[in-house]
């Protein structure tokens, strides 16, 4: 009976005393898995980052939820965004680039679409941001070729391993009641690129495009 009783009372001293998450990394937060929704893209708006369409809403947005359909879509612990659209081994989700816009005459262009769709953000926490507050930060969003090979990059001031520096438009994001707002800065000017990930780097530049979207994300409950 004193042995059990000492094993719970140590137990009990260990529970109370471990430290938490925020304990160990302190400026973290629990992450937050989000619905995502990307305003369509139509004549009116301009928008050239669209939606893949498979889950569309009343207004003819399209909408991602973490954890359905092989997408993961979250807030992580530090404030970034991070969506992967592809978790399973065949594409469902994705999202669909639209380069009728380029900025320097160019008239070569990667194919706009891709299995592993991938977007994340740098630069600022989301978590931290208040209502009517908007912050930048910089994104790379990618997509592979259907081979794996090559990987088309979209620089929104960053480099995205491209050697050009941190060229593009800034992400704005604004805390709204409901969750969220991104959207590129104005100009929506994009570097876009492929690179070869596997052996030695190899890089051809497509040039500047004006790439426009706009993203909200909410909470998932």
């Amino acid at each position: 009976m004193r042995r059990l009783l000492l094993a719970t009372m140590l137990f009990t001293f260990a529970i109370a005393t471990a430290p938490t998450i925020a304990q160990k990394n302190p400026g973290t937060q629990a992450a937050v898995p989000l619905i995502v929704t990307m305003s369509a893209c139509t004549p009116e708006n301009g928008y050239r980052i669209c939606g893949d369409a498979y889950n569309v809403d009343e207004e003819g947005n399209t909408v991602y939820r973490d954890g359905e359909d092989g997408v993961k879509a979250t807030i992580d612990h530090y404030g970034s965004l991070i969506i992967d659209l592809q978790t399973t081994r065949a594409k469902i989700r994705g999202l669909v680039y639209d380069y009728s816009a380029p900025l320097d005459g160019q008239t070569a262009a990667p194919p706009g679409d891709g299995p592993n769709h991938y977007v994340s953000t740098i630069g600022g926490n989301l978590h931290t941001t208040l209502v009517g507050e908007t912050v930048q930060v910089s994104s790379c969003p990618l997509y592979d070729d259907q081979s794996g090979q090559p990987q088309y990059r979209h620089s929104f001031a960053r480099d995205c391993q491209s050697g050009f520096g941190s060229v593009g438009s800034p992400l704005l994001v604004t805390r709204t009641s409901s969750g969220w707002s991104i959207e590129p800065a104005s100009g929506a000017v994009a570097r876009v690129f492929s690179i070869m990930t596997t052996g030695r780097p190899r890089v051809r530049d497509y040039g500047q495009f004006s790439l426009p979207f706009r993203m909200t994300l909410a909470a998932r409950p």
